[in-house]
């Protein structure tokens, strides 16, 4: 990773992480298969240590040398929270659209996060005139993000007040407004950048 690039490491490996998930449509496919199984579990781990990878290494580059602890154990805690929350919901989407589908949703659900690397240069760069600070729409995307995540949790509630019916409900419209305020956010940011006229010049 070292002689490849951070930026071509973290694209290529979040490529091949994404399509690690996809080795179990095989696995599906053929059904109880001993030497699949290995074959598969073995890919997807592979595929999966090397995006772990990049992305501790990317973390370790940005970390400040005075705060490293706290934002190391920060930002590892922060790549965490999807997993975290998305697991509760995994089993009722399978019975929801199968084990197929959902494991190329699983696949899909990389595209946001491999978005981000096109803002890559902005992050390991210093721009002249560049606000650091974080613009009233910018926190209006990251407050819909958030309040999708919360109201895909209350999946959880509509459970136990016996009004299961609604609960896939809830984690699909908090899903999707968590969606939309990630992807607005990255175009928004990417069009505002190329607008300005001083996002040529770097700092030597």
């Amino acid at each position: 990773m070292t002689g490849y690039g951070m930026k071509k490491a973290l694209w290529t490996f979040g490529i091949l992480q994404s399509a690690g998930i996809l080795t179990f449509i095989i696995l599906t496919l053929l059904g109880k298969n001993y030497v699949a199984m290995i074959t598969v579990i073995f890919a997807e781990n592979f595929m999966i240590g090397l995006g772990i990878s990049a992305i501790q290494g990317f973390i370790m580059s940005v970390c400040s040398l005075q705060y490293t602890a706290t934002q190391f154990a920060l930002f590892s805690s922060l790549t965490a929270v999807t997993r975290v929350i998305f697991s509760a919901q995994a089993g009722r989407l399978v019975t929801l659209v199968g084990w197929i589908n959902y494991f190329i949703f699983s696949a899909i659900l990389a595209i946001p996060g491999l978005l981000l690397l096109t803002q890559y240069n902005k992050w390991t760069t210093t721009d002249v005139g560049l606000n650091r600070n974080v613009k009233r729409s910018d926190l209006w995307y990251i407050i819909f993000f958030l309040g999708g995540l919360v109201i895909m949790c209350t999946e959880v509630l509509w459970r136990l007040i016996d009004k299961a019916n609604w609960a896939p409900y809830a984690a699909m419209v908090g899903a999707l407004i968590s969606a939309f305020a990630l992807l607005s956010g990255i175009i928004h940011s990417r069009i505002s950048y190329l607008n300005t006229p001083w996002n040529d010049k770097k700092v030597n």
